[in-house]
Order: C-alpha cells, then structure tokens, then sequence
C-alpha cells in the first residue's frame, strides 16, 4: 500500500513531438537517471511502528506490543515505538507527456488524468511487448501548477522501456484506445482486464473506462 512519486526528471531527455489527428500534439520527453521516491504505507495505509532506540519494526497492522526482541542482541527491548512511513529512492529511466490541443490534462479531472495514464501503460504493455510489471506511472505537478504524465521502467537503472513507448506513442495511443473500448466491464468502472493491476490497487476507485475512452477519443 503505497504510491511512486517524481523527485526529478531525467537529465539529458531527448523529446519528441506527435501530431494528433484532432489538432495539437502529444509531446514526449524521455531520457535515462531520473530520480524516484517507491512510499509504502504499510496495510491498509496504517504505517509502520519502528523502535527509536534498536531499529525493531512491525506493520501496525496488530495491537502495539509492550515490548519487542532487539533484532541485533536478541533480548527484550522497551524502547519507545513511532509511525513511518518507509521509502526509498531509485533512478530510473522517464518519459514525461504533455499535451497540446483538445486535451488539458492539467485541467482535467482525476479520474480522467489517472484512468488515462493507466490506459496507456496497457496500451504499450500490449503494443510493445513490455511486461506490464517493468512499466508503471504517476503524475507530475510542475512549479507552474501544471500537470503532467510520467510513465518510467520500473528496474532500477532502466531497461529502456521509457523510451521505447516515446517512440512509437502514436501505436501505444491506438493499444490503449482498444484495450478500453473492448472491455466487458461498466464504462463508468474499471477492472483487471482494462486498467486496475496489483500495483495501482490504491487508485482504483479513480479509474473509469469512459474516462480514459474520453480523452483518448480527443486525442485520436
């Protein structure tokens, strides 16, 4: 239970432009060592008790102990116990998308911004052979107070997946756009044969096929 955030963009990104048959374009920026920060919450987003004084640490799923056994010395330890969360960081390859025409992603709604963005994750699982678990997403707020996509490789030090769905977005856009309309499941929700996974279980409720199908369709 947790959630992927943009600490920095890639450096160096090589961007690319797509025209959309709609009027405007889809803009892509890709490029290698961008810096991410992985937050889990633990269960149910309830954290974890870790111990100030020996380094002890638990889900808080359960009752909070009197006492707990110091990992390194092996004895009973009462030393006070404190919520976290944990992190950590990672770089990775990162496209960013932004768009420019019928589609303000900025102004966009949640469900719409989030139900896009994992559409076009399974669009370019699908479209480019990418294993859907080396691939994942989050959104960008830049200074300005605009939003952005973020689609990055989820192997530490990047397989080269980012780029590739920048490359060929146009074919990724089509993927995405079948993937959702061909689903069985109401168009006013989502299931794992369209856009929930494991991973983004936490944005489930956020995520519609008549969302995504709407921008798409002002994309296509």
């Amino acid at each position: 239970h947790g959630s992927t955030h943009v600490l920095e963009l890639a450096k160096d990104p090589v961007d690319l432009t797509w025209p959309l048959p709609s009027g405007g374009a889809v803009h892509c920026r890709a490029g290698s060592r961008g810096e991410l920060v992985a937050v889990s919450d633990g269960p149910a987003g309830r954290g974890f008790l870790i111990c100030d004084r020996c380094g002890w640490g638990s889900s808080t799923a359960g009752k909070k102990p009197q006492e707990h056994t110091n990992p390194l010395k092996g004895r009973p330890c009462d030393g006070p116990l404190n919520h976290f969360s944990l992190a950590h960081n990672y770089e990775t390859d990162i496209l960013e998308v932004f768009f420019s025409g019928r589609l303000d992603i900025g102004r966009a709604f949640e469900q719409t911004r989030f139900s896009l963005l994992y559409a076009l994750l399974e669009g370019a699982s699908s479209a480019l052979e990418i294993s859907r678990e080396d691939i994942d997403g989050t959104l960008y707020r830049r200074t300005a107070g605009t939003s952005t996509l973020v689609l990055f490789d989820t192997v530490p030090g990047g397989a080269g997946g980012a780029k590739r769905i920048a490359e060929a977005f146009p074919e990724v856009m089509l993927a995405a756009e079948k993937r959702v309309r061909n689903c069985d499941c109401g168009t006013e929700t989502s299931c794992y044969s369209c856009l929930r996974t494991y991973r983004n279980q936490y944005f489930h409720d956020k995520l519609r096929r008549d969302a995504a199908l709407g921008a798409l369709e002002a994309l296509l």
